[in-house]
C-alpha cells in the first residue's frame, strides 16, 4: 500500500529504504536485514509524546478561561444555544491557538529550510521574507543569529533512522558554528522544554550510527526564534561528552512507548 505525499530516501550506507508520509507524519522502513518487509517505525517526537506535560494542561485551561472572559459580558443573558456555543468555544480554544502557532511555525521552518539549502549550494540570493508578521519575525530572528556567528551549513532537514534502536526523525540543521560542528534544532515555541534535549540526543545517535562527519560533533543546541519580538535565544542542550546521559533517557522512553503500543 502506498500513500500520497510519501517521500522516499535511502540511508547512507545502503540497505535501508526509509519513507516519510507527510500527511500522516509517519515513517516506514524497508530493510534488507528484515527480508525487505515494509514496517512503520516511530518518529522521535512521537516517542517523546509519552512524557507527561502538566504545564500544557494549565495552559489549555488558561485558554478556555480567556475565551470565556472575551465572550461574556456582565449583565448580558445567554439562552440555551448561546451557552452551548460558549462551552464548545471554550473547550476548543486551546486547539485553535495551537493550530495557528503550528501553522506559523511551519512557515518559519519552511523558509529556513530553503535558506539553508541555498547557503549549502552557495546561492547568496535571498528568497522573499514571509508576509505574515509573526512568521517574518521568526525568520528575522534566525537571520540575526546567523549574522552574529560564523556559520557554515552542512545539512538541512536531514531524514534519519537508527538501525540499532529502530526509530526515525528529521534533524533541522547541522552546521559549523564558530568552528564547532553543531547539531541544531530551530524552535518557534514560547519556551525551551527539557524534552528538546532528548530529541537532539536521538538525532545525534542516528547520525553517529551512520558515521556522519566521523563522530566529530561537539555540541547540540536549540536556536529559539521569537515570533513576537524577532529575537533569538541559543540554549545549549549538551556537549559531546554529555550525549550518552541524554540518550539513556530517550532509550527509556522508547521502552515506555513500546509498552504502550503493545497494549493498544
Amino acid at each position: 500500500m502506498r500513500f500520497k505525499s510519501v517521500e522516499r530516501f535511502t540511508l547512507y550506507g545502503g540497505g535501508v529504504l526509509v519513507e516519510f508520509d507527510h500527511g500522516r507524519h509517519r515513517y516506514y522502513v524497508t530493510d534488507k536485514a528484515n527480508g525487505l518487509k515494509r514496517e512503520p517505525v516511530p518518529g522521535v517526537t512521537t516517542v517523546l509524546g509519552v512524557l507527561a506535560r502538566p504545564a500544557l494542561v494549565n495552559w489549555a485551561a488558561g485558554q478556555a478561561a480567556e475565551y470565556i472572559q472575551d465572550n461574556l459580558r456582565p449583565g448580558v443573558p445567554l439562552d440555551e444555544v448561546e451557552i452551548e456555543e460558549l462551552a464548545k468555544g471554550a473547550r476548543w480554544a486551546h486547539r485553535r491557538t495551537k493550530d495557528r502557532a503550528a501553522t506559523v511555525g511551519t512557515v518559519v521552518h519552511s523558509w529556513i529550510e530553503k535558506y539553508v539549502e541555498r547557503r549549502i549550494l552557495r546561492r547568496r540570493s535571498l528568497q522573499p521574507l514571509p508576509q505574515n508578521p509573526q512568521a517574518r519575525a521568526g525568520v528575522e530572528a534566525f537571520l540575526a543569529w546567523v549574522d552574529e556567528h560564523d556559520v557554515i551549513f552542512r545539512l538541512s532537514e536531514q531524514r534519519l533512522y537508527s538501525r540499532r534502536y529502530r526509530y526515525a526523525g528529521t534533524a533541522d540543521i547541522v552546521a559549523d558554528v564558530d568552528g564547532a560542528l553543531t547539531l541544531i534544532d530551530v524552535k518557534t515555541s514560547k519556551g525551551v522544554y527539557p524534552e528538546y534535549e532528548l530529541q537532539l540526543a536521538a538525532y545525534w545517535q542516528a547520525l553517529a550510527e551512520e558515521g556522519w562527519f566521523q563522530g566529530a560533533f561537539e555540541r547540540a543546541v536549540v536556536v529559539k526564534v521569537g515570533k513576537e519580538d524577532g529575537e533569538f535565544n541559543v540554549v545549549p542542550m549538551f556537549e559531546a561528552d554529555g550525549f550518552e546521559r541524554s540518550f539513556e533517557v530517550f532509550k527509556a522512553l522508547l521502552v515506555v512507548y513500546g509498552w504502550q503500543q503493545e497494549r493498544k
